[in-house]
């Protein structure tokens, strides 16, 4: 799989990634909502079951103490034991399906229930089946029903009850270990919208980067050397605008081909934004047109960053073993002659180009526009212009 693939696929997958975060948070979701419903139907059930069975309890109570005191008849004393007995296994069941309860609090659980069901079953053949049944056995079962009662009391309708208690802790902690899952898919989900702005930024960056830079050359493009005088007339910033066009570049694309005019444009481009473009903006208008904006209104100056340029394309362009000497026409214009407008600044600096052009100058030409007369700098600085 080659890179282009890999970039593919990764894309691919990346669109996938959001629907089925969204997925799993919607599920987790549902989740989480069904684990309450199951968390508080198995906390009502449990306390419902438990406070039936306390109720048996009580009952039973009453009709052994009944029963005891010849209030009772043994029919009623059996029916009341009958229904006890049936409530302990259905009061086990709900304990151990309860979701809150830790396998610790089922384990105490199923001891306390399991005496009471113990003591209840050892009952059977002295309860049930019997006309006259054993007071004494009676009362002595009442002190353990009672003992039952108070353990089932203190130690679990308390704790199912109380909104502090270990049993409500451990519910809550149910309901917050179900939500962690759509939790963890929603904090994804945000990390994954962060990559997605942070990756659109990037690209963003990029484009804006390519749009603003030459694709052959590197140096600026139009629109941005555009925009950056337009910026410069509306803030009024006064500004030194540098036209150049190559000379004879035809003639090389005629004679070595266009991938050797390339060449030479990516040369020039090269020896310009090394020189001129560390003290300016420089970049390419057009085929082999350049531009270059200072923000200095100095001209000894411009000149001064000029003749670093020109000493620096003295050193010829070899294009396939054909040595290119690199000539160019450079006209000046200071935008405060044109009132800082753009199209005049522009129009300015083209026609100082190609009058130096005409005048075959090898240094800048700099057009004063009050005066209306073209003006040279003084000093030349010789080099040899030739194909």
């Amino acid at each position: 799989m080659n890179l282009s693939q890999q970039y593919q696929l990764s894309n691919v997958l990346l669109t996938l990634l959001g629907p089925v975060l969204i997925v799993c948070i919607i599920i987790s979701g549902s989740y989480v909502v069904s684990t309450y419903k199951d968390v508080t139907y198995s906390k009502q059930k449990t306390l419902w079951d438990v406070m039936q069975l306390d109720r048996e309890l009580a009952h039973t109570k009453v009709e052994v103490k009944d029963y005891i005191h010849d209030i009772s008849t043994a029919e009623s004393l059996v029916l009341a034991y009958n229904i006890l007995w049936s409530r302990i296994p259905t009061a086990r069941n709900s304990f151990r399906k309860d979701l809150s309860l830790s396998e610790r609090d089922n384990n105490e659980i199923d001891v306390l229930v399991g005496s009471l069901f113990e003591d209840v079953k050892r009952m059977e053949p002295i309860i049930v089946g019997q006309t006259e049944i054993n007071k004494i056995a009676l009362q002595e079962w009442l002190v353990k029903l009672e003992q039952h009662e108070n353990a089932i009391r203190g130690n679990f309708i308390h704790d199912l009850a109380s909104s502090s208690s270990r049993y409500a802790r451990q519910t809550t902690a149910t309901i917050l270990k179900a939500a962690t899952i759509p939790l963890f898919f929603i904090i994804c989900f945000f990390l994954y919208l962060g990559y997605l702005l942070s990756a659109l930024l990037n690209e963003r960056k990029i484009n804006q980067q390519m749009l603003d830079h030459d694709t052959m050359t590197g140096l600026h493009s139009r629109d941005f050397m555009m925009n950056t005088l337009k910026d410069l007339s509306e803030s009024s910033s006064p500004f030194v605008l540098l036209a150049f066009d190559l000379n004879k570049f035809k003639t090389v694309n005629d004679k070595l081909g266009h991938h050797a005019g390339d060449k030479l444009l990516k040369y020039f481009a090269s020896q310009l934004g090394s020189t001129l473009g560390q003290h300016g903006i420089a970049g390419r208008v057009g085929g082999d047109e350049f531009l270059c904006v200072f923000e200095s209104t100095d001209q000894k100056t411009v000149n001064r960053y000029y003749g670093e340029f020109l000493l620096a394309i003295k050193q010829p362009c070899d294009i396939e073993g054909v040595s290119i000497q690199v000539s160019v026409s450079t006209g000046g214009v200071f935008s405060n002659n044109c009132d800082n407008h753009v199209a005049c600044v522009l129009e300015q600096a083209d026609r100082a180009m190609y009058e130096a052009k005409y005048q075959k100058l090898k240094t800048i030409l700099w057009l004063n526009t009050d005066r209306r007369k073209v003006e040279t700098q003084t000093k030349s600085i010789e080099s040899s212009f030739s194909v």
